[in-house]
């Protein structure tokens, strides 16, 4: 025990103990230190076509790959490597943040020429983006998450399609028949009544649910809300038909 106390490698073990917490935290510090080191940037877009206005690139998200601010003055593509068009300035400079994104809107063009030729933007034309900034200009690379549409089509799932019905605003769904529409203590007012009678939203009365009978159409529904609370209610109350709950006979 006393020639393992007295060994003399133990000066060593102790300076290389020392060393040890360095070691461990120099490959974080390297790679907190590349993250700002340069510029690096993403880019996703899409192409739009107008009836009045010529094809562009749209939908524009420039991601910040860097962890420091990055000074945009200008960003252009290059179409097949040999036509150069602009695509929007800055001034002053669009100053996207670490680490984060922005949006960017093209603006309008009537076309777009070369020299005498008429230029379109084609989905089968090589596009490389670039933006300047301070101290010069770099390509940025493309976003290469993949699109709901190729995992449908890699994965072979079926596809479930979104649709939103709104009325004033507010999004509703198949089982509200009618919307009031009425002005209350100065403000207007929007409030839905369902299959089953209930009236919500921005309701503000007590008595919140109508009668079966009630609500077989849109005169039975104003007439009994005009009962209940025509006297509270600045003005005429309007009642839209949303999803009516008989459909009417069609006419020849």
């Amino acid at each position: 025990m006393d020639a393992f106390f007295s060994w003399d490698g133990w000066p060593l073990v102790s300076d290389f103990l020392k060393l040890v917490p360095g070691l461990v935290l120099f490959p974080l510090t390297l790679m907190l230190a590349w993250k700002k080191i340069g510029s690096k940037a993403l880019i996703t877009y899409s192409m739009s076509y107008d009836r009045y206005t010529a094809s562009t690139l749209s939908d524009i998200v420039l991601t910040n790959c860097k962890d420091k601010p990055l000074i945009v003055h200008a960003i252009y593509t290059i179409i097949d490597r040999h036509i150069l068009v602009p695509l929007k300035e800055f001034s002053p400079p669009l100053v996207v943040k670490g680490l984060e994104s922005a949006s960017i809107v093209c603006d309008p063009a009537s076309s777009y020429r070369v020299g005498d030729d008429l230029f379109e933007f084609d989905f089968n034309s090589t596009a490389e983006i670039y933006i300047t900034t301070t101290g010069g200009r770099f390509k940025c690379n493309f976003d290469q998450r993949p699109s709901i549409s190729s995992i449908i089509q890699s994965e072979r799932y079926e596809l479930a399609v979104r649709s939103t019905q709104r009325f004033n605003g507010h999004v509703y769904d198949h089982r509200v028949c009618y919307a009031l529409v009425f002005s209350y203590q100065g403000k207007q007012h929007t409030a839905f009544v369902d299959v089953g009678g209930m009236i919500g939203l921005e309701w503000p009365f007590r008595v919140n649910c109508l009668r079966p009978e009630n609500i077989a159409n849109a005169t039975s529904v104003k007439i009994v809300v005009e009962e209940l609370y025509g006297q509270y209610i600045d003005g005429p109350l309007i009642v839209e038909v949303l999803n009516p709950l008989v459909q009417e006979p069609l006419t020849s």
